[in-house]
């Protein structure tokens, strides 16, 4: 076969820069021993950690310097500007692929290598870490952001013609792949957008179901309150539509 790869040969796993990115807004407590978790990942994993922090006032920034992670302080509010920002620094500091997780130790850093494995492996351009409760105990993401995440999926459904069943904090795809998507949103829709837009251009979209933990320490700031909870479905809505359009 000369320079082709024999018949059966498995192609070497891709060398991947994973950037981790961290939006935060005053989340010492939690941010603190996330950090240290991602540290104990074999050398090699993550290339590097970006927390994209929203003006904390609580020694967010500070922190997370000492435990070795680049800071990015937002010049825009809103989710979509941090997760954009800590993406651009990313892409200049080297990083190749891209791994989105939320500050307030919910999303369990143990399913980052069964995700890292589909983008390595080639076999999906966008993989979602998608959230369960703990086997026999209560789930601790609210019933209201449970029905407002259940109708957006329900509508991209219906837009696309393709299903997912949940739109995550924890993502993970490459920088090209994330670059191709001309983001708009930047606000708490960003993600509805970045799947939205996935699922129309026809990216693979592979689940890894993950055991979703109860924050570390303090409420969150959308799914804690009821009323921030329907502002935030309408926006994912509309966000949807749009993305979809």
């Amino acid at each position: 076969m000369g320079s082709e790869e024999k018949a059966g040969e498995l192609r070497p796993k891709e060398v991947l820069k994973v950037a981790a990115i961290i939006p935060v807004w005053n989340e010492a407590q939690s941010l603190g021993p996330l950090l240290d978790e991602l540290r104990e990942f074999p050398e090699g994993t993550l290339h590097l950690v970006v927390v994209a922090d929203n003006h904390s006032t609580d020694g967010t920034p500070e922190l997370a310097r000492e435990r070795g992670a680049h800071v990015v302080t937002q010049s825009r509010r809103g989710y979509g500007a941090a997760c954009w920002e800590g993406f651009e620094t990313a892409r200049e500091m080297g990083a190749t692929h891209l791994l989105f997780l939320d500050g307030d130790g919910s999303d369990p850093p143990a399913a980052i290598p069964a995700m890292l494995d589909l983008l390595r492996n080639d076999v999906a351009d966008l993989v979602l870490g998608v959230r369960r409760a703990p086997p026999g105990e209560t789930d601790p993401v609210p019933w209201h952001a449970r029905a407002g995440n259940a109708l957006v999926c329900g509508l991209l459904r219906l837009r696309t013609g393709r299903r997912v069943s949940d739109l995550p904090s924890m993502k993970a795809l490459s920088v090209a792949r994330l670059e191709a998507l001309n983001m708009q949103e930047m606000g708490f829709g960003w993600t509805t957008e970045l799947i939205a837009k996935a699922l129309r251009r026809g990216y693979r979209v592979r689940e890894v179901p993950l055991t979703v933990r109860p924050r570390t320490a303090g409420v969150s700031k959308v799914s804690g309150n009821l009323r921030n909870s329907i502002r935030a479905a309408a926006d994912l809505l509309r966000t949807a539509l749009q993305a979809t359009a």
